[in-house]
């Protein structure tokens, strides 16, 4: 910078003082300093760099906490629709019992698939636990049956098959309530049975009319009619290859068969299941058969007395069914025995008047 008589505010004197301070002692040497260009000098040089004050946060860490802030603020909020999500499924599941195993998945279904309920619904059926659980809705829909179209359907038909065993007085026949082997049970009558619930409930009353009546006679007749038992009666009765009117039949010809075995006659099935058609679809009144079956009892006696003279047969089978009207050949055999008993057996001699007047003659 050109030295002038006035530089940044400074004279010549000015600087000489400066000189002169700078140490310049000499008059010579203050003179030459006072010629000197004026220095452009920073009069405001700011805080001595030694002691700065800390620098300020740069705009890169501003809007890295800006952003860091905001990624907090989603994973709360996330957080809590998931909370949310959760709660509300297991609410579900746990209403429809046995799904405890999907409960304890719906964290990592969530972390999977997120916290939308709807999609988490749909991949539910993809669990191991579900298909267990709701194995009679699984195997209908694999068979491509779709009269129970969803869970809700299914529970209540659940509950209704729950309804017909505990009616019947067999509540335990299924399982204990909530249980997977209930819910095996049922899933069987769903889909490997085929049956309804309206059926279910026929075919379970006439096994119960059965098991009701714990006469050794009428257990003896179902274990010789049909080989089961009162254990395996339901089982039996809800066999798929059976139709309502077979059970039906089945039920009243165990029933009657026992009755005619309290008066002493030994049927076969084949005569029980006759007996058994006169009912129709109704449930025999055995009591009603049992005067009748007395009376059949009487016959046989009576009439085995002149078979065991010609040396013929007459089964108890074929005495009954002549009682009822049910065998047209059964009817002609024990008519008759019935006429040649009252002729042998009548009290005639064959001696008349008039033979006895010859003889006198």
């Amino acid at each position: 910078m050109a030295n002038s008589g006035n530089v940044g505010g400074f004279t010549k004197a000015d600087w000489k003082i400066v000189a002169d301070n700078a140490g310049y002692t000499t008059p010579k040497a203050a003179a030459a300093a006072a010629q000197q260009p004026t220095p452009d000098l920073d009069l405001d040089p700011g805080p001595d760099p030694g002691n700065a004050a800390p620098a300020g946060p740069s705009a890169a860490d501003i809007q890295k906490m800006i952003n860091d802030a905001l990624t907090a603020d989603r994973a709360a909020a996330t957080g809590r629709k998931n909370e949310e999500a959760k709660a509300i499924l297991t609410g579900t599941f746990s209403q429809w019992g046995g799904m405890e195993g999907v409960i304890g998945d719906l964290d990592r279904l969530i972390r999977e698939w997120g916290n939308n309920i709807d999609v988490i619904l749909a991949k539910i059926p993809e669990t191991a636990t579900y298909q267990t659980r709701f194995k009679g809705l699984v195997d209908l829909r694999k068979k491509g049956v779709t009269d129970i179209q969803n869970e809700g359907q299914y529970l209540t038909m659940e509950k209704e098959y729950r309804s017909v065993f505990r009616e019947a007085g067999m509540r335990d026949f299924l399982g204990a309530d909530g249980t997977q082997s209930q819910f095996d049970a049922i899933a069987d009558l769903v889909a490997n049975y085929s049956v309804s619930v309206d059926e279910v409930r026929s075919r379970v009353n006439d096994a119960a009319r059965v098991i009701a009546d714990t006469s050794s006679e009428t257990i003896n007749a179902m274990r010789d009619f049909y080989g089961i038992d009162t254990a395996t009666l339901t089982e039996y009765v809800l066999d798929p290859v059976r139709t309502q009117n077979k059970i039906n039949t089945i039920a009243n010809a165990t029933l009657l068969g026992g009755g005619a075995r309290r008066s002493n006659l030994n049927i076969d099935v084949s005569t029980a299941e006759s007996l058994a058609d006169l009912s129709g679809m109704q449930d025999a009144n055995v009591g009603q058969y049992q005067e009748r079956f007395s009376q059949a009892s009487v016959l046989r006696d009576a009439t085995a007395r002149l078979a065991g003279i010609e040396d013929s047969q007459i089964s108890d089978s074929e005495i009954v069914q002549s009682q009822f009207n049910t065998d047209a050949s059964s009817m002609s055999k024990v008519k008759g025995l019935q006429s040649r008993e009252r002729a042998r057996f009548s009290g005639g001699s064959g001696i008349t008047s008039s033979s006895l007047a010859t003889n006198r003659g």
